[in-house]
């Protein structure tokens, strides 16, 4: 499920940026298409997905406070061989609320 991430950490590491070990997110919701296909919503804590310089700075922003929002992805999932694999994954605006607990 995640492969499609890999890539993107990999480059980051390359460019001596880094991320936090836990992202922080929560399900908004998972809407099943037959046996095959689900979307799932999600709402992901932006300082906790984000790549970070050296120095810990937020990569493309002033400060953490500039990024502290919930972004909502939409993940369209397909099963292929018995396995779960991602097949779109986009971010589509935000969700509500403040920082997690």
């Amino acid at each position: 499920v995640l492969r499609p991430y890999v890539q993107s950490l990999e480059n980051a590491w390359k460019g001596g940026w880094t991320v936090q070990s836990i992202g922080k997110v929560m399900i908004e919701s998972v809407t099943p298409s037959g046996s095959a296909k689900t979307r799932i919503i999600s709402c992901q804590w932006d300082p906790s997905i984000s790549f970070y310089e050296k120095g810990g700075a937020p990569v493309g922003a002033k400060s953490v406070k500039d990024i502290s929002s919930w972004s909502k992805q939409k993940v369209d999932m397909r099963l292929r061989d018995g396995r779960w694999i991602i097949a779109t994954a986009t971010f589509d605006g935000t969700c509500p609320g403040g920082p997690p607990a």
